[in-house]
């Protein structure tokens, strides 16, 4: 009984052969090692796609262009104070080709033109009209504590009645001052002096990445996971990871107080620029059905000197696989710098 079922097995395994054969031509072997395998990868390469969707809304920040927006009552910077200032002596000069002779008794002072709004400034030229200024080249400054040094302005011409002198336009490190007094020294004279108007220092303008305690502000009560300050600005990023059908948490405002950076006296926030992800609805089949949803909206604007920054939020609720159970992430980020204007070559605090 043995033998008759040994051969029975034995001739049975040799029928088959060929068949085996014939099915290791058709496809690579071993079929059952492989194929888990595949499975682990495929999935394995879409859980890293997943992973890099997470890190999406920061690189769509890096490759959008920011949006700027001015103070509606500082609107001047360095640039607009050049153009002014050139426009005020433009007009100066014309004034002093038309000079008409004062009647002033004794060395004095009578009057200054050029002067825009009530401010000397780096770069002005201003006619000086008077009397007993001699038909020599003497000097002319401003002096005050507040400036640290005594601002010697470059004689253009000078008669006994009329001086006409500028201020050094590179003129760096000196602060604004509201009342400053004009000093004429005459050659063998007394000097004779005016102050009736005060100095506006040439403008620069600092890009403030870096956000103090105090200056974010959230009204609703929700506060950020992370602020990073960096070089390229200041990125707030609220951000969770739920189950799958857990709701994320509602859009809202940030204020950004300004008065509370501590700045000098003569700086201020002339603009912000601020960077937003572009908010999302879509289904995204090629990456494991992740659904995008979008809620509310990213927008800026000015209330007084606060900066108030509306926030939407991006829900990103990826499809169960095999090695990931899928969930929702909920994020909020955007990035902000502000641009401040004060006098060149001065510290901001």
């Amino acid at each position: 009984m043995k033998p008759y079922a040994v051969s029975l097995l034995f001739s049975g395994c040799v029928a088959l052969a060929p068949f085996a054969a014939l099915a290791q031509s058709a496809s690579p072997r071993p079929t059952l090692k492989t194929a888990p395998k595949a499975v682990v990868t495929v999935d394995a390469k879409r859980l890293e796609q997943y992973k890099a969707r997470q890190l999406e809304p920061v690189s769509r920040l890096e490759a959008r262009a920011p949006q700027r927006l001015v103070h509606p009552r500082r609107q001047e910077n360095a640039a607009q104070q050049k153009a002014r200032v050139a426009a005020a002596n433009a007009k100066t000069k014309t004034i002093a080709t038309i000079t008409v002779p004062l009647t002033i008794t004794g060395p004095h002072i009578a009057r200054i033109d050029g002067v825009d709004n009530g401010r000397y400034e780096p770069g002005g030229q201003y006619q000086i009209r008077g009397k007993g200024f001699g038909t020599r080249k003497g000097t002319v400054f401003l002096k005050e504590n507040a400036l640290g040094k005594s601002i010697a302005l470059n004689i253009l011409h000078w008669s006994d009645e009329r001086i006409y002198a500028e201020i050094p336009a590179d003129l760096s490190g000196v602060p604004d001052v509201p009342k400053v007094t004009l000093v004429v020294g005459p050659v063998g004279a007394n000097a004779l002096e005016n102050r009736s108007n005060g100095f506006y220092a040439a403008r620069e303008e600092h890009r403030l990445t870096v956000f103090p305690a105090g200056v974010l502000g959230y009204p609703k009560g929700r506060f950020a996971d992370t602020v990073t300050n960096a070089t390229n600005g200041a990125t707030i990023r609220r951000y969770v990871e739920q189950g799958a059908n857990d709701a994320c948490f509602q859009p809202g405002t940030d204020r950004i107080d300004t008065t509370k950076l501590n700045l000098k006296p003569g700086f201020w926030v002339h603009s912000f620029d601020v960077w937003f992800p572009r908010l999302e609805s879509r289904v995204d089949t090629d990456v494991g059905e992740i659904r995008y949803t979008g809620f509310g909206q990213y927008s800026h604007r000015w209330d007084g000197d606060n900066i108030m920054i509306d926030w939407g939020v991006q829900r990103r609720r990826s499809a169960p696989w095999t090695l990931y159970a899928g969930a929702s992430q909920c994020e909020s980020i955007y990035r902000l710098t502000l641009n401040i204007n004060g006098p060149r070559g001065v510290p901001l605090r």
